[in-house]
């Protein structure tokens, strides 16, 4: 077993509807995350533990882009479509390239047009995407 691995942030790729985005933002990217616990507990009155199985396997995913990226153009353009016609709903994978994380959700869909902010540094774009039935696996790195 090596005991040396690497991360390379350029190999985290995001592909919502086909599209891969780029322009990632410095820092944290993304973040992929359960709506709610997979397994709760419920405790009785005697101290008896139950344990409560949750089937909601929604999700939500935060990207941050750069502001001069062109993945705000295709969200901006999804988020439009979604409120004219409700047509926004796209399939979604973020794979690790350096080992073997993977997300996916064959329904994602932006939940609203990221704020819009200016400064005399480079800005961000931070947009949020929810997902019907969100699977994670979260790996370790191979390289």
């Amino acid at each position: 077993m090596p005991s040396l691995t690497s991360h390379d942030p350029a190999k985290i790729i995001i592909v919502l509807g086909g599209f891969q985005l780029q322009g990632l933002s410095s820092g944290e990217f993304v973040k992929v995350s359960r709506s709610v616990e997979s397994v709760k507990k419920d405790v009785g009155a005697d101290g008896r533990v139950v344990r409560v199985f949750s089937r909601d396997k929604s999700g939500e995913v935060v990207v941050t882009v750069q502001a001069e990226s062109e993945a705000n153009d295709y969200l901006s353009n999804l988020a439009l479509e979604d409120e004219a016609a409700g047509t926004g709903v796209r399939s979604l994978m973020i794979k690790n390239l350096n080992g073997t994380s993977i997300y996916t959700a064959a329904e994602a869909w932006v939940t609203k047009h990221a704020d819009g902010t200016y400064g005399d540094e480079a800005s961000k774009r931070e947009w949020t995407i929810h997902c019907a039935d969100l699977e994670m696996f979260n790996g370790g790195n191979v390289i």
